[in-house]
């Protein structure tokens, strides 16, 4: 019997501070701080900073060209984008922008209220697209980055947007940090979408942006933001799904791009 109330108790307190780490401590979750590695090897490099969080903004190529605005997945990595994306042959055709968060890739800060980020992105990339004096810009958001890239876009109507491996809601990308940690496994079992404070979903956000150039391309191997999930996005809101065949979270990126570089080309040009 004593035995029982220990678990029981056990069980009450993890659930309750499970509770309490999803409802107030979600964006230290959801963006860890990340150390810069290596160096990297922009042409200038802008910032912005606000409410104890900085952004930074790494930038490929010159003024007065169209612009891609790249946003990372949810551990940043400009190293490791600027391979992915073969930045230096780009450098030639337009120029990319690619963004870092609070605490990640050189970024001071950490990032302490998620919608606060939303929005401090947003004006980052407006005020970035005028100091460039971008002639078009299309926005690029891979993973976590899809929902703050999406977000944008709702706010101000890019030439184009791209979502690459993309959940359908902040609270899925909750559910698979979760699914990854042993300790936390468990706290699937809570309610997540009632506890997020704004659990943004990509199918809202989309309607809201009504763009008329947008376009998805998902892994059909992809474990973390499943196919077969953002689907039934892209039906709704007749969205054009690319089906990256064999793609899975991580190589998406690279299987895709001769058809995302073909399409930023048709929009930007």
């Amino acid at each position: 019997m004593r035995l029982i109330k220990l678990v029981t108790l056990f069980a009450i307190i993890y659930f309750l501070a499970g509770a309490v780490t999803l409802r107030f401590g979600l964006p230290y979750l959801l963006f860890p701080s990340i150390q810069k590695t290596g160096k990297t090897s922009e042409s200038m490099q802008l910032s912005a900073a606000s409410s104890q969080m900085e952004m930074l903004a790494r930038v490929y190529g010159e003024k007065n060209r169209p612009c891609l605005f790249f946003f990372t997945g949810q551990h940043g990595g400009a190293l490791r984008y600027e391979h992915e994306l073969g930045l230096g042959a780009l450098k030639e055709e337009f120029t990319t922008v690619i963004l870092s968060y609070p605490s990640q890739g050189g970024a001071k800060g950490n990032v302490s209220d998620i919608k606060a980020l939303a929005k401090m992105t947003t004006s980052f990339i407006a005020d970035t697209g005028r100091q460039l004096h971008c002639t078009k810009a299309v926005y690029y958001g891979r993973s976590l980055g899809a929902i703050v890239a999406t977000y944008s876009a709702s706010q101000i109507q890019p030439d184009g947007l791209i979502l690459e491996s993309s959940p359908v809601s902040l609270s899925q990308s909750v559910k698979h940090v979760l699914s990854n940690k042993w300790y936390l496994f468990a706290l699937q079992l809570l309610p997540i979408d009632a506890l997020i404070p704004n659990d943004f979903k990509v199918e809202a956000l989309l309607k809201k942006a009504d763009i008329e150039n947008a376009i998805i391309f998902q892994g059909d191997n992809d474990s973390v933001t499943p196919l077969a999930d953002i689907e039934l996005v892209a039906q709704r809101t007749g969205i054009d799904l690319i089906i990256v065949n064999g793609g899975t979270h991580s190589s998406t990126i690279t299987k895709a791009k001769p058809q995302i570089f073909k399409q930023l080309n048709e929009w930007l040009y």
